[in-house]
């Protein structure tokens, strides 16, 4: 018995002693002097109040957190849990400080940092050089995975060379969509990764893009659902990224000065030394790979300078640039950005203008769009002419199919019709994108087209007989034109199957970028003055012809 007992202290000793030595660690006797220092500045008025010192003296820090995150962060009958959830939380502890949890999205998380709506983000966010430039990344990096591509077992995808003309469901806001975006596939985003997974689950999404370890978590790996670990699996992955948690750049790490970025770069340093990081992750199932090399990196004292703490650069990861080379205007616009931001509080961007990458979408979705309209108004006037024709036929049986198809087409709405012709279509031959093009212009078209001949065909009765048609197309030309403007207006709904026109290329654009608004006030104000441009071209046209 006295044995047992002396054996049972001893162990209790050892874990003490670790622990001890854990918590007393150089890196941890740093940053317990910094928040001395800070705490000393509590209730002082002309005290500088930066960030780091009110988040200590307030005894709150607003975290942002994601919600929806298999492993990571999720939210569920009130309680945060996930590997970032207990970062945060550990973070928290060893600050002195309470944790207030902020959901955020790929969408927003940046914006409300800015706004001060949160004081740290940590929410699976990749380490872009573009996201860089307007927040501060604390490194070492917490986390870091690939882009993965998941479907059916069956299904031979082998790169994203085969993606080209294909959907592919992924998330809003993530740069790696710059990648299959420039792959020619067909982008379907959602802004919740649970979201999504449903979506595959039901059949919604066939093929479907996240990061490596969501997936891994919620589909392919060993805790996933056995419904879907038995049907789908990991076809590929690419764009390699470190995660990194960010603060304001007023916040940034500052080497030996108390801000929060200083405090928190040593605190990572001592999570990847001690191995918490590691052990957090194993305990939520997800993959250590790039835990546990940042593990014996760390503890590598080549890789940063004691007393100091100053880190080796050769020991960090760089920023991944997805965005690729700037513009030429790129340096106006962020300009323009920031003057949105300080001036109107406006945290407006502009993507398609500041990255080549970007520009290239767009100026390509512009081209289209402008080349579809056009040739939408061309195909309207022609099957126009053509019911005419087969509503005034010499036979009674062709007038009457003239009479039956007309009246379908008018009633339907130009949506139905559009993918009614897609799924016939598709059905058939294999989806590129001039056949969605093709079926587009040819579904509008029936659509106007249709009303137009019938409006010509009602114009023809009043007229005499033996009429000529350019005498029947200048008295029925309001009409004809009321059908070439509703065809411009349906113009813009060829994006839902897959027409790469503008609508579709600033879709791409946000999917990598996170920004909407700016994206479909684009794309309305484009239409508005191409429409108006229409009427004002088609009436000037008309009545010319009606003065001759």
């Amino acid at each position: 018995m006295i044995s047992i007992r002396f054996l049972f202290l001893v162990v209790l000793m050892q874990v003490f002693h670790i622990n001890v030595r854990a918590e007393t660690a150089p890196v941890m006797q740093e940053v317990a002097a910094i928040i001395k220092s800070a705490k000393s500045k509590c209730g002082l008025g002309d005290a500088k109040q930066d960030t780091f010192t009110k988040v200590i003296c307030s005894g709150s820090f607003d975290i942002g957190v994601r919600v929806n995150y298999s492993g990571f962060g999720v939210l569920a009958e009130g309680v945060h849990t996930g590997f970032e959830i207990d970062l945060a939380r550990r973070i928290s502890r060893d600050l002195g400080v309470s944790p207030v949890f902020v959901p955020v999205s790929p969408a927003n998380r940046i914006a409300l940092l800015l706004e001060g709506k949160v004081d740290l983000i940590l929410a699976t966010m990749g380490h872009t050089a573009s996201r860089a430039k307007a927040i501060e990344f604390i490194e070492p990096h917490y986390y870091g995975s690939g882009f993965a591509v998941v479907a059916a077992r069956d299904n031979q995808l082998t790169g994203l060379n085969g993606l080209s003309g294909k959907s592919i469901c992924v998330p809003l806001g993530s740069y790696s969509n710059t990648e299959i975006a420039a792959s020619g596939a067909r982008l379907l985003l959602f802004d919740r990764p649970d979201r999504m997974i449903g979506a595959l689950r039901l059949g919604a999404c066939s093929i479907i893009a996240h990061d490596e370890p969501l997936l891994y978590a919620g589909v392919t790996g060993p805790n996933a659902p056995s419904v879907l670990r038995e049907k789908f699996e990991q076809k590929f992955s690419f764009s390699t990224v470190p995660w990194g948690m960010a603060v304001r750049l007023s916040d940034g790490e500052t080497v030996r000065e108390e801000t929060l970025g200083a405090v928190l770069r040593l605190l990572l340093l001592h999570y990847h030394q001690s191995g918490f990081l590691v052990e957090a992750a194993k305990q939520h199932g997800i993959r250590t790979d790039f835990l546990v090399e940042q593990n014996r990196l760390w503890n590598d004292t080549s890789c940063f300078y004691a007393p100091s703490y100053e880190i080796n650069p050769k020991c960090l990861l760089d920023a991944v640039d997805l965005e690729g080379p700037p513009t030429s205007i790129a340096p106006v616009v962020l300009q323009l950005q920031t003057w949105l931001h300080s001036v109107a509080h406006l945290n407006i961007t502009f993507p398609m203008l500041t990255s080549q990458a970007s520009a290239k979408l767009f100026l390509t979705g512009l081209g289209v769009s402008l080349v579809f309209v056009a040739a939408t108004i061309l195909t309207t006037l022609f099957l126009s002419a053509l019911f005419f024709l087969l509503l005034n036929a010499r036979y009674k049986s062709v007038r009457l199919v003239g009479r039956i198809v007309t009246t379908a087409l008018i009633n339907s709405p130009v949506i139905l019709l559009l993918v009614l012709g897609y799924l016939v279509v598709t059905s058939i031959l294999p989806y590129n994108y001039w056949l969605a093009g093709a079926v587009g212009l040819l579904m509008i078209g029936l659509n106007n087209g249709s009303t137009g001949g019938v409006g010509l065909a009602e114009t023809a009765q009043t007229m005499p007989m033996g009429s000529r048609f350019n005498e029947v197309v200048a008295k029925g030309r309001i009409q004809l034109r009321a059908c070439i403007i509703n065809a411009v207006k349906a113009s813009p709904v060829v994006a839902f199957i897959g027409v790469p026109d503008l609508l579709t290329s600033l879709v791409q654009i946000s999917s990598f970028t996170g920004e909407r608004s700016t994206t479909f006030l684009i794309v309305t104000i484009f239409y508005i003055f191409v429409v108006q441009a229409v009427v004002i071209g088609s009436s000037f046209v008309m009545n010319r012809r009606a003065s001759r």
